[in-house]
């Protein structure tokens, strides 16, 4: 094996309820979950695997049989890449199967369940007994052979119902040198174990379980139920037409199924008619109650039952077809029953993934009937209708178009539907301390840039990954901020600290005043005063404009302007000069007093002039006569 190939394996779990804690360890890696998979990556090479959970239950690694790993087999070790891509993580119950010989004992013998998985049975053994392989509550085919020439099993196939126990089945080794067919029959009714006897052209075969076979040259073959006790069998008897090559077909063996009941309980007909097959050469048959009921020939079987509801399961047939229902319950309540079963060709409905990063598992449920894959596809096969769907959850991953869930209609066709996934996205929040409210502020993260106003957040979505990010503001007098920040399933806030914008000190001097003369100067709306021979205070950057105030009896060589700050200190030097002795008057300079006496003259002058004026007219007005009448 290469090293430097990977691999992925994936454990999905069954039989725990929902959210309850699991772990897998592969190869001395432990990894907890709550959710129904556990998904590793590793290189080629051997590995250890167990699996267990927090609440106590067993765990069987296979589907449905496979790796026990309770505590008498703690781990199993399989290969990587070679080894299987997905295992089954059971939580059921488990139960063992017991095989016993009667008659002659063959030096070998094996017992295959389901197609899939094989007991060996060696050496002159009068029983076997499987250990628990992960064989859950259900209905099982066994098959048995592997016997030493003409000395083969009786029966050779036959149902195993799990419910709660282990099973046990009787296996009778005989010489099948003759061309027989084996005819199967089956009994419900009965106590389990109970001997039943079946007697098939005129020979008499007893079974302590509740399928026997009877092994018969090709032909028409008779038979009959002796009464159990006081129990009698519907029906009694019957016939059937053997042919050898036509019971050696997809499906084996004609199936008869027998119930016994007491006299005092009435038996009545329970029919399970089929439509839809094509032709009579597709065998069809129903697990009803213990009976097996099989038919190739007609569109129906009969089985026989008393009062009670059973359960009924029909059993697949060759694809593409279906049944519709394919099990349920029957409830016999004084009367005959009819159950009426159509069989639908299948098609197929593909879900085709892209996005995903190449083998991690991903999961869809069509129908309540949920398939994991690490492909790009998940494969079901359905008849015509419309069916639910619900595409699983993929930790840091999304349907990024589409939606995850929908409806898929079949209309006698294959049907694809497209998954595409895309990384989740997680909120990513800015927010800033230290900018003056209403500031203008912009981030600029994996491409994308995003302004608000302060004291205002900027958010992003993001996928998981680390992502370098930059920050600046309209205000040149605060430094741009970078840094990164790393997103891993779940939402991010990053808080951006400015720092005050840099200040200078900016200081008035003077010169010309007494020692103790109190003076000021406003400085952008600000009044500063002092009694010592300078003014200081700091400012950042930028222009400010100035006024010098008045110092009763000195004038200041720059009593106003603009003061600009730039990078440095600034310092502003003002002279003050005493006005000479007699030029203060009433706090004014000698021009200014000229100016104000100039002022109250031109006054007083226009004063006497408005008064003499008036004078005037009222001396006109006393010294003229009135008028004649």
């Amino acid at each position: 094996m290469d090293p430097a190939v990977t691999s992925n394996i994936t454990f999905n779990e069954t039989g725990l309820p929902a959210g309850t804690l699991w772990w897998a360890v592969f190869g001395g890696v432990q990894k907890n979950t709550t959710v129904p998979w556990i998904n590793f990556t590793e290189p080629a090479g051997n590995y250890t695997l167990s699996a267990g959970a927090a609440d106590g239950k067993a765990a069987w690694l296979g589907a449905p049989w496979g790796y026990p790993v309770s505590s008498a087999n703690p781990s199993e070790t399989i290969a990587m890449p070679q080894g299987v891509p997905s295992l089954l993580v059971s939580f059921d119950p488990h139960y063992s199967f017991t095989f016993e010989v009667n008659g002659p004992e063959p030096s070998s013998w094996t017992v295959q369940l389901s197609s899939t998985y094989t007991w060996n049975c060696n050496g002159l053994q009068s029983s076997c007994t499987t250990a628990p392989v992960g064989t859950t509550n259900g209905t099982y085919e066994m098959f048995a052979g592997g016997g030493i020439g003409t000395l083969q099993p009786l029966p050779n196939r036959f149902l195993a119902t799990v419910n709660g126990s282990n099973f046990d089945q009787i296996l009778t080794f005989a010489n099948t040198s003759t061309n027989l067919t084996p005819i199967a029959f089956s009994e419900s009714g009965l106590p389990r174990g109970a001997e039943w006897n079946v007697v098939a052209n005129g020979l008499d075969q007893s079974s302590g379980v509740n399928t026997s076979l009877v092994y018969e040259p090709p032909g028409n073959v008779t038979f009959a139920y002796p009464p159990v006790g006081s129990e009698r069998a519907f029906p009694s008897s019957g016939s059937v037409e053997v042919s050898g090559s036509h019971y050696t077909a997809s499906y084996g063996e004609p199936f008869e199924a027998v119930t016994f009941a007491p006299p005092s309980q009435s038996v009545y007909d329970v029919t399970f008619r089929e439509t839809g097959l094509p032709n009579a050469s597709h065998y069809w048959r129903v697990a009803f109650g213990q009976s097996l009921l099989q038919s190739s020939s007609n569109d129906s079987v009969t089985a026989y039952s008393t009062n009670g509801t059973s359960a009924f399961s029909v059993l697949p047939v060759s694809s593409p077809f279906a049944p519709v229902p394919s099990s349920g319950n029957v409830t016999v309540a004084g009367r005959a029953q009819t159950v009426n079963i159509s069989f639908s060709r299948e098609f197929d409905v593909s879900f085709v993934e892209s996005g995903l990063p190449s083998g991690v598992s991903w999961s869809v449920v069509l129908d309540d009937t949920r398939l994991y894959s690490s492909s790009s596809t998940i494969t079901f096969s359905e008849p015509n209708g419309s069916y639910p769907y619900t595409v699983g959850g993929v930790p840091g991953w999304r349907v990024a178009t589409g939606n995850s869930t929908g409806l898929v209609e079949v209309q006698g066709g294959n049907q694809s539907v497209p998954v595409a996934f895309g990384p989740f996205a997680y909120s990513v929040t800015f927010d800033e301390t230290g900018l003056p409210s209403g500031t203008n502020w912009t981030v600029t993260i994996n491409g994308s840039a995003g302004s608000a106003s302060s004291p205002s957040p900027i958010s992003f979505d993001e996928p998981n990954g680390t992502y370098e990010y930059s920050v600046t503001t309209a205000d040149t007098d605060y430094s741009p901020v970078s840094g990164s920040l790393t997103v891993n399933g779940m939402a991010v806030y990053q808080t951006i600290g400015f720092a005050s914008p840099m200040t200078y000190r900016v200081v008035f001097t003077e010169v010309g005043l007494p020692t103790g003369t109190t003076w000021s100067v406003v400085v952008g709306g600000v009044r500063y005063d002092s009694t010592s021979n300078t003014i200081g205070f700091p400012e950042p950057n930028g222009s400010y404009p100035f006024t010098v105030g008045i110092v009763s009896g000195f004038e200041v060589n720059r009593s106003n302007g603009n003061l600009t700050v730039d990078g440095s200190p600034a310092v502003e030097p003002l002279r003050f000069s005493s006005m000479p002795p007699g030029a203060v008057i009433w706090g004014l300079t000698a021009t200014e007093l000229d100016a104000t006496i100039v002022g109250i003259l031109v006054v007083i002058v226009v004063a006497v002039l408005v008064a003499a004026l008036l004078a005037r007219r009222r001396r006109r007005t006393a010294t003229t006569p009135p008028p004649s009448p």
